[in-house]
Order: structure tokens, then C-alpha cells, then sequence
């Protein structure tokens, strides 16, 4: 399957997997195995993490579970398959949000040309402005308004800064031209792998902002009046998440512990998200106070 790291879509009936292709058959589960680079090795147990975050904050997700061969992989449930009463493979409609603003896979990043002095200012791949844009033909605008909302704040309080325009996915719905976000998936804490060949720029910008520390309240309401989003609904759900998150981290430690990923790995990711988490909330009482007139 296309992307940076190896998956092979497989389809799984009785916990046994095959190769699925063509006619009633379709691959039902994705699994993503360790890279063979020993960098990334805890890849699959990372996004297991960050994925069952995003559900117990309340965002829809795929759902995923850890496989040990004895290697780690992660195998991730399909959500475009739906299964017939007759138990034939049904595939569902869907694209990403490249397809949906008719942008090549090229454009997938906002600087689609780089993040080097000379090309950092072109800005010509999908960004906030265009994503939130979307809302405009969705089934529940102001819904999906808030979903998109929700995620990508837990992408930057997770760390997850590879949220690109091939990364968000809308259902198609019967009514022409109308899209339903689909759930979340590639949900990474890209600094956990990150070196220093790898870069950490935010994929789509919020304000100017493609860092973390470049991230603040003015940067945020420039990002709310872009994409026509109330300021004192952004810094609600900011601070709602970023308290949120952490206690959600703490309260399935257990479990996750008991489902194979490293102790050590849960301690240094519980220790960016409380970082990230307490950065952002900081400047969340101040984005309201921002005027627009400093803006234009």
C-alpha cells in the first residue's frame, strides 16, 4: 500500500489472515509491521497509543490492536469495508482531503516545496483554511466544524505533526457532493521517531505557526479567523483536551501495559503529551482577547 511506512492490506476471518482481490473478496484489516530500521521499531506500539487516545477523548477512530510475531505489529480495522448479511466485503466510498480540494498527492503539505529559507513561503498545498472549507459541503457543517476542530488540536497535543491532506478522509454520501469525515487514522507522535534528517514541521500551518514553539495565542485566533471558527469555542476545547489527554494516558496505562507496549515508551510519551499539553493550555485564555483588526 502507498505511504512512507510498509503495510499490506490482508483480509482476517477467524482471527487467520489471506490475500484478498477483485471480485467479492476485499482486504477487511491493515497491518503496519515494525520497520526494519531499529529507529522505528516501537512505531506500531506508538500509534496504537496515539489511536487509542484519540478514542477516549471522544474522536472517532479505526480501531487498532497490537500483534506480536514476535515482533510488534499493529493491525488497524478498516472503516471504508462494511460487511454484507451474506458476509461479502462490502467497500465503502471514500477519499481524502487532496482528492477533495483537487489537489495532487504532491500538495499533500502546505509547503509542499519544503520548509528550506528559499521555499518555506510558498504555501500552496492544503491547509486549514481549505480543510475547514470543506465543512461547507458536508452532510452537518457546523458538526463536522467541531470535528475537524477537535483533531487538530489533539494532533499538535500529541505531537502528531505529520496530519497531512492525504491523512484526513471523507465518506461520500448519497446526496451529490456531500462528505462525512471519516474516522482518524496515521496518528503518530512523529517526535518519539523523530532525528535530525526527519523534519517535525507541522503539515498544515496554524496562523504562521509549523512548531510547537512558534505556536501561541496569536498564531491561533489567526487560525480561527481563517477558517471561521469562534475564538472562545477553540480555546474551550484547548483547554478541555489538554486536560483531558494526560488523564486518559494515566488511566489505560494498565491496559496498554497488558496489550505489549514498553513501559519506558509510555513514560516518555506521557511526558511530551503533559509538555505539549501544558504549553498549549497557557495561551488558551488569551486567543479570545486577540483582536481581529491585528490580524488583517
Amino acid at each position: 500500500m502507498a505511504g512512507l511506512q510498509d503495510k499490506i492490506a490482508v483480509f482476517e476471518d477467524d482471527n487467520e489472515f489471506f490475500l484478498a482481490n477483485g471480485g467479492d473478496f476485499a482486504s477487511t484489516v491493515i497491518l503496519k509491521p515494525a520497520p526494519l530500521d531499529p529507529r522505528f521499531g516501537e512505531l506500531p506500539a506508538i500509534e496504537h497509543v496515539c489511536m487509542h487516545l484519540a478514542a477516549a477523548v471522544g474522536i472517532p477512530a479505526a480501531k487498532t490492536r497490537l500483534l506480536h510475531v514476535p515482533e510488534p505489529v499493529l493491525l488497524v480495522q478498516r472503516f471504508d469495508r462494511r460487511r454484507s448479511a451474506d458476509g461479502r466485503v462490502e467497500r465503502l466510498h471514500i477519499i481524502d482531503a487532496c482528492q477533495a480540494l483537487g489537489l495532487t498527492p504532491e500538495l499533500k503539505y502546505e509547503r509542499a516545496y519544503g520548509d528550506q529559507d528559499a521555499v518555506k513561503h510558498l504555501r500552496d498545498g492544503a491547509s486549514m483554511q481549505q480543510l475547514f472549507g470543506l465543512a461547507a459541503i458536508g452532510t452537518s457543517p457546523l458538526e463536522m466544524q467541531s470535528q475537524l476542530l477537535d483533531r487538530v488540536i489533539f494532533n499538535v497535543l500529541i505531537g502528531n505533526t505529520d496530519a497531512h491532506g492525504k491523512n484526513w478522509s471523507f465518506f461520500i454520501e448519497r446526496h451529490p457532493g456531500l462528505l462525512r469525515l471519516a474516522p482518524a487514522y496515521d496518528l503518530v507522535d512523529v517526535e518519539a521517531v523523530a532525528d535530525e534528517h526527519m523534519s517535525t514541521s507541522f503539515a498544515m500551518g496554524i496562523g504562521d505557526a509549523f512548531h510547537l514553539d512558534e505556536l501561541g495565542a496569536f498564531q491561533w485566533a489567526s487560525m480561527a479567523l481563517e477558517c471561521a471558527l469562534a475564538p472562545r469555542q477553540l480555546a474551550t476545547r484547548i483547554r478541555a483536551l489538554s486536560t483531558r489527554l494526560p488523564k486518559a494516558l494515566k488511566d489505560s496505562r494498565p491496559m496498554l501495559e497488558e496489550q505489549g507496549v514498553p513501559p519506558a515508551l509510555l513514560d516518555a510519551m506521557a511526558a511530551r503529551l503533559q509538555h505539549r499539553c501544558e504549553f498549549i493550555a497557557k495561551h488558551a485564555s488569551l486567543i479570545p482577547q486577540v483582536s481581529p483588526e491585528d490580524l488583517m
